[in-house]
C-alpha cells in the first residue's frame, strides 16, 4: 500500500516537473497576456465589478493582466475605489480632462504600439498581438468604454 501511495505521489511530482519544464523552454505556449484600458467618468458602480472580473478571471485561466485607467475628471468616488482596488500595484491610472483628452491619448497609445510593432519588423495594431518586449510575451489590448452600452461587450465576463 506504501509502494502505490509513492508511485502516484511520485508521478504527480513528475509530471508537474515536466509541465514546468515545457513552459519554460517553449515560451509561445503560454497564453497572451491581456491589457485591459478601461474609460470611466463617473462610474464607481461598474468599475469595481469590471476591474474584479479582470483580475478573477485572469486569476482562472493562468495568464497575467495589466489594467490602465483613464478617467475623465471623474466626480465620483471612482479614483479612490479603483486605488483600493489596486493592492499590488499593477495599475496605471491616467487622469484626463474631456473624452477629447482621452481619444488623443488613446490615438498617442496606439501609434506607439504601432512602432513598436515596426521595429519588430511587422506592421500592427492596438487591436492585435504584438510583441511585449520586457515580458518576452503576446499582448492583446482591449479597449473597453464604461459609459457606453456596447463597451460592456468587451467586458472579460463576455469575452470567453
Amino acid at each position: 500500500m506504501v509502494e502505490f501511495t509513492l508511485i502516484v505521489i511520485g508521478s504527480y511530482l513528475i509530471s508537474g516537473v515536466m509541465v514546468h519544464a515545457v513552459y519554460r523552454w517553449f515560451p509561445r505556449l503560454r497564453e497572451p497576456v491581456r491589457h485591459y484600458v478601461l474609460v470611466t467618468r463617473n462610474n464607481e458602480r461598474q468599475a469595481e465589478f469590471v476591474i474584479r472580473a479582470i483580475t478573477w478571471l485572469s486569476k482562472l485561466r493562468g495568464t497575467s493582466a495589466r489594467i490602465t485607467v483613464v478617467d475623465e475628471c471623474s466626480r465620483d468616488q471612482t479614483i479612490p475605489i479603483i486605488e483600493r482596488l489596486d493592492r499590488e500595484g499593477h495599475m496605471r491610472v491616467v487622469k484626463t480632462r474631456n473624452w477629447l483628452e482621452t481619444e488623443v491619448w488613446l490615438r498617442d497609445m496606439k501609434r506607439t504600439e504601432r512602432m513598436a510593432g515596426d521595429r519588430d519588423g511587422q506592421n500592427r495594431t492596438i487591436a492585435e498581438d504584438r510583441h511585449n518586449s520586457r515580458h518576452g510575451k503576446q499582448e492583446k489590448v482591449t479597449v473597453i468604454y464604461l459609459n457606453r452600452l456596447d463597451g460592456r461587450w468587451k467586458e472579460p465576463l463576455f469575452d470567453i
